[in-house]
């Protein structure tokens, strides 16, 4: 390196100081959250459970205990046997340990979803009325119905857990519980869908009990909602004159542990919205019914046999941005981006796929961690699966693809009116995880095309997925291949380079953040604690606090998380301030020319990117005044001046302006039916946008949790409501101390809330939400213009 190269790398160096202080995915969709420490928990059932007799071995007659209610006001005899089969479709995954027993059969009503703690899971039927031919059955009473059911919810699922180590008094003695253990679960199904007397005018007919158990069997373990689905947006079953039933057809071959083999779709059971099968003989029958291979991979990954997840393999990825081709701009992680695997049907990589596994971006990374978010883990890939028509297996080839959730239809793989944050499951809002931590309601990316992965380029449209490269496991190099090159993965994606959009490697500061992770640069801070004020200067203008303390600099937050959050405050000056005006976007224009040369520099010399790192750690403890980044930069100025050709010095003495003027300016739910919107607001009493004003979880006289709502109602669609009223009701489930019960198909609600809201006046529970998850639309503010607009508007 020649003696200029040598003063430049050091005056990059200074750069880099000076910018530092400027401005004072697993696959399938578990259930689960971060605990206090920050660790990632998934809520399942412990061994033991299953084990019964504790030998280490689920044997036949164990399994996870199970009661069915029966009698007048339960299942008949005939019923019973059809959710037994719904529970035992789960059982007959050959990869999972998942086993049930049936303890027997309970007529007295018991009140399911109690706090009692009896331990006893439980299967119930909610009759809400008795069909004229129906000269054996009663109606539940009042004190034991459970609000939330309607005619497009056919069953919700109660499941009791405690979300941090809670002391539970039990008669003669205290337990203590730790956190995110399951307390209890009971499933309370809609007899009003399920019996034909019931339900006349439909065409269709009523739904399948087995299918709508199987749906509620899988909450039950632990999986959440996916958005994955291979239905036809243009082909559906009528069901009513209102509305009809999705389709998809039966594309997949599968054996179940009892040598059973089947026909079934590709779309999971995991899937929200009922949906039904067309059978190769042309009958439809109901899509939750039997498990899709995402549906066998998520509960084979949180309930493995022995040995059972050698036919699996993963992808563990990133999804980016892309570069300003014009500027360089950096790419930056894509939270929330929905990644699907498209798996070949046959042997021929140009025949048929469908999409059979997905997963989504920053599902598994804390959402704090910003530089994460763009990170997937998309696991359970089939290494073989069984060709449908025949008798033996073949290797699948895996293309691609990445697109937004935007809730705009089943063709682009999102529920309609269903977006990202419904899919959550490890930090959104309760009902949705279990997390202590929830993600930021504006924490997921928006404005990205979709993408396919090709290794020579990727293309942009998720309807192109037929161009991408198809990926493979190859038994002999024991890795995944690509299927036209025969390049194995890290070749094709060497570190650092994302399946989708740019890498990001043209930012000083983000090869200061992410390539120095792990090096001891804390101890340079040891002495200079206490110089400073608190947050004081440029750097608390930009969430960077001086001085020690949790989360300072030199704090019990470490290095990184000062990077991270320095980075952070640097990216939304440069997006809020900078890019907002023409003269921002052209200093930020020349930055990012001189950038590259630097974070090459960084990369290449390790020794530079610790001296670099440790001087930028000290530098914010001593910098607030703002003097000393004067000092520097005129040093700095002076140095490239000297040292570089005439051009250089023009581009690198503006990146110096820029530097100073980035400086100063810095002073400154269960599943359900299918519901049109035209059909939630007929059947509506209320259609009003609101605001939650008030939203608090209490233990009601039946023992069960309750959240009481108050909702100050803003615009009227729909019934007798004045503006600024508040109108308050009750929805079953909620928070009460450390015990929450979470109820699917059940929206939640929480103080500050905006919502387009859909409720029906009932007689039995006055007012409650209608429509199920449809019944709560999110509305969100334009920072910019100050309109609400709702996220999604249904179909």
């Amino acid at each position: 390196m020649t003696k200029a190269m040598r003063l430049l790398t050091a005056g990059a160096c200074l750069v880099l100081v000076l910018v530092g202080f400027v401005g004072t995915a697993h696959g399938f969709f578990p259930k689960g959250g971060f605990n206090l420490n920050q660790q990632i928990r998934y809520a399942t059932w412990p061994f033991r459970d299953f084990d019964t007799n504790n030998n280490g071995v689920i044997e036949k007659g164990e399994g996870l205990e199970f009661r069915i209610e029966s009698g007048p006001r339960g299942f008949s005899p005939a019923e019973i046997e059809q959710v037994k089969e719904g529970f035992q479709v789960w059982q007959d995954v050959p990869t999972s340990y998942a086993a049930f027993r049936f303890a027997g059969l309970i007529e007295d009503p018991i009140m399911a979803g109690t706090l009692a703690l009896d331990y006893l899971p439980m299967v119930f039927m909610q009759v809400d009325e008795v069909g004229p031919e129906d000269g054996y059955s009663q109606v539940d009473d009042d004190d034991y119905a459970i609000p939330g059911l309607s005619w497009a919810v056919p069953a919700i699922t109660m499941i009791t857990y405690t979300i941090d180590t809670s002391i539970l008094e039990l008669p003669g003695r205290d337990v203590i519980v730790p956190a995110e253990t399951i307390l209890d679960c009971d499933i309370v199904v809609n007899a009003s869908m399920h019996r034909s007397d019931l339900a006349p005018n439909t065409s269709f007919g009523t739904l399948d009990l087995q299918a709508t158990i199987a749906h509620s069997v899988g909450h039950l373990l632990g999986l959440a909602y996916t958005p994955l689905n291979n239905l036809d947006p243009y082909n559906d079953v009528l069901f009513s004159d209102d509305f009809g039933l999705p389709v998809e057809p039966a594309v997949l071959q599968i054996t179940d542990a009892r040598g059973v083999r089947s026909c079934r779709g590709a779309t999971p059971t995991m899937f929200p919205v009922y949906f039904l099968t067309e059978t190769v003989d042309g009958n439809y029958e109901a899509g939750w019914r039997d498990l899709a291979p995402d549906d066998i991979s998520g509960v084979s990954w949180l309930y493995p046999r022995k040995d059972g997840l050698e036919n699996f393999f993963s992808i563990k990825q990133e999804a980016r941005t892309h570069a300003r081709d014009t500027s360089g701009v950096p790419s930056i992680p894509i939270a929330g981006a929905h990644v699907v695997a498209w798996a070949s049907l046959s042997t021929d990589d140009t025949a048929e796929r469908v999409p059979l596994f997905s997963t989504m971006t920053g599902l598994y990374q804390k959402s704090s961690n910003i530089q994460l978010q763009g990170k997937f883990n998309l696991m359970g890939l089939w290494k073989q699966m069984e060709l449908p028509g025949a008798n033996f297996l073949y290797e699948p080839s895996y293309v691609f693809t990445m697109n937004p959730l935007t809730g705009s239809g089943y063709d682009r793989q999102a529920p309609p009116d269903m977006v990202a944050e419904d899919f959550d499951s490890i930090q959104g809002d309760f009902p949705i995880s279990y997390s202590i931590y929830v993600r930021e309601s504006d924490s997921f990316t928006t404005n990205y095309p979709s993408e396919v992965y090709n290794e020579f380029g990727n293309v942009y449209g998720i309807d192109n997925y037929f161009t991408g490269t198809p990926l493979a496991w190859d038994f002999e190099k024991n890795t995944v291949i690509s299927k036209k090159s025969e390049k194995i993965l890290e070749r094709m994606l060497p570190a650092q380079k994302p399946m989708f959009g740019d890498e990001d490697n043209v930012c000083p500061m983000n090869i200061i953040e992410d390539f120095g992770e792990g090096v001891d640069t804390d101890g340079v801070l040891d002495g200079i604690d206490g110089l400073l004020p608190e947050g004081g200067g440029l750097l608390g203008l930009l969430g960077v606090k001086g001085g020690g303390g949790s989360g300072g600099i030199g704090g019990s937050g470490g290095s990184k998380a000062v990077f991270t959050r320095l980075n952070n405050g640097l990216r939304q000056f440069r997006d809020t301030i900078l890019l907002k005006s023409a003269v921002g976007t052209a200093c930020v224009d020349l930055y990012y020319h001189a950038a590259p040369y630097l974070a090459k520099q960084l990369m290449e010399h390790q020794t530079l990117l610790k001296v670099v790192r440790g001087t930028i750690l000290v530098t914010l403890r001593l910098a607030q005044s703002g003097i000393l980044t004067v000092i520097l930069l005129l040093m700095l100025g002076g140095m490239i001046l000297k040292h570089r050709p005439r051009l250089q010095r023009i581009k690198a003495a503006v990146a110096a302006i820029v530097l100073v003027l980035m400086l100063f300016a810095a002073t400154a739910f269960a599943g359900q039916l299918p519901i049109p919107t035209e059909a939630l607001v007929a059947d509506s009493d209320y259609v009003f946008t609101g605001v939650v004003t008030s939203a608090e979880g209490r233990l009601g006289r039946d023992n069960r949790i309750y959240t009481d709502v108050v909702v100050k109602v803003n615009r009227v669609v729909k019934g007798q409501l004045n503006k600024d009223s508040k109108l308050t009701f009750s929805v079953i489930g909620g928070k009460h101390g450390n015990i929450v019960t979470a109820v699917t198909s059940v929206p939640n609600f929480k103080k500050g809330d905006r919502a387009l809201l859909y409720l029906k006046y009932t007689e039995r529970f006055g007012l409650v939400p209608f429509g199920g998850y449809r019944s709560k639309t999110p509305i969100i503010v334009d920072p910019e213009t100050n309109v609400e607009v709702l996220i999604s508007d249904g179909t």
